[in-house]
């Protein structure tokens, strides 16, 4: 009975040891199948990004630019040249990756010249597309570039440049001289080179221009002949003249006659202003000719008033009155502008009888008036 009792006590010893053993044995190795199950997956990623030696492909980039100058522009095809100024953008990028999901790329904004990533104002991913929105400055040249998670990196193959005021010049562009019919009676041609000469050509008269310009305290000087001013010296040969000015520039536009805007709101009404200088060579230096300071107010009744005060050996002041309106381009092809008719009829107090209108392009560009601007045809 003893041996009997001891024999049932060592089978019940046994069994709850051998449960045990297979509870927790079984229980320890499920923890360690799940370690080894991760292992083996991490590792087969681990593989698979050791493996990938592929950078990402784009396959659509398009720039959007906000504000004023509102823009799309297509990466894919070209370079593109933007305006001049600072300004919000969006890059949309469509980009994909034989590894790595779209949605775990890394899309960032580059700056070529300075080698540096611009800091992004918002970054989202929807509809598998990156949208990544900056600000962008004058004198950048932007790509955009793509990391997968192996750190294979694909750039754009065209950039996004967002030019100096100078180098916005270099390009040819057209000054279009209509009549009331609205039909170009002329065109002046005038290229601005990247060695810093520039050539004219107005065929309607048969003159070629030409000369040097620069820039100095962020105004335009020109030097070159003005057949105009060498008429009213009465001289008889050419006479070199440097002319100083402010001017308007951007990937349309540009004109170094046009006026800043001093009051007002979107409209023509309020007042403008510009300042310009002309100065004559004269041996090895330059002897200022005349000053100009003009002021030029549109009220909401379709008059207008010119100030003009012109400082040479003596001061000046002329003033001029009259009527104005706009008219709308009819042109659906062609068409930079609406038209400004305008029509003095006062100058200095005294009653003028000419009908003599003006009848020019004119635009408004971020605060600056624009009368017959030249028009971009080709930049460099």
């Amino acid at each position: 009975m003893c041996l009997s009792f001891y024999k049932q006590l060592f089978l019940l010893i046994t069994i709850i040891l051998t449960f045990s053993i297979f509870t927790f044995g079984c229980g320890e190795r499920s923890t360690v199948d799940g370690d080894v199950d991760g292992d083996l997956e991490n590792s087969d990623g681990d593989t698979e990004l050791a493996d990938d030696n592929i950078a990402p492909e784009f396959k659509s980039l398009r720039v959007s630019v906000n504000g004023e100058f509102a823009a799309e522009y297509d990466l894919d095809k070209d370079v593109s040249y933007v305006l001049p100024a600072e300004a919000e953008v969006v890059f949309a990028v469509f980009v994909t990756d034989d590894v790595t999901d779209s949605e775990n790329i890394v899309v960032k904004i580059h700056e070529n010249i300075t080698d540096t990533d611009i800091v992004a104002k918002d970054t989202s991913f929807n509809n598998g597309l990156w949208r990544v929105t900056t600000n962008v400055s004058p004198g950048q040249k932007i790509i955009v570039n793509a990391y997968d998670k192996s750190g294979n990196k694909a750039e754009s193959e065209y950039s996004f440049i967002v030019p100096e005021r100078s180098e916005a010049m270099v390009g040819q562009w057209d000054k279009r001289i209509y009549n009331d019919e609205q039909v170009i009676e002329s065109l002046w041609n005038l290229e601005f080179k990247e060695d810093l000469s520039w050539i004219e050509n107005r065929p309607a008269t048969n003159q070629t221009l030409d000369g040097n310009y620069y820039f100095e305290n962020e105004k335009l000087q020109m030097e070159g002949i003005i057949p105009e001013l060498t008429l009213r010296l009465n001289e008889i040969d050419p006479s070199t003249f440097r002319r100083e000015s402010e001017y308007y520039v951007d990937n349309t536009y540009f004109s170094m006659e046009g006026y800043t805007r001093i009051s007002g709101e979107s409209s023509i009404v309020g007042s403008w202003q510009r300042e310009y200088s002309y100065s004559l060579k004269n041996g090895e230096q330059w002897d200022e000719y005349y000053s100009i300071t003009e002021t030029l107010i549109f009220d909401e009744n379709g008059e207008f008033s010119i100030k003009q005060i012109k400082n040479s050996d003596s001061e000046e002041e002329n003033n001029y009155r009259g009527s104005y309106q706009v008219v709308v381009n009819e042109s659906y092809m062609d068409n930079y502008g609406n038209f400004l008719q305008m029509q003095i009829e006062n100058i200095n107090g005294a009653t003028v009888s000419s009908e003599e209108k003006t009848f020019d392009l004119h635009v408004i560009r971020s605060n600056h008036l624009l009368i017959k601007p030249y028009i971009l045809l080709q930049q460099k």
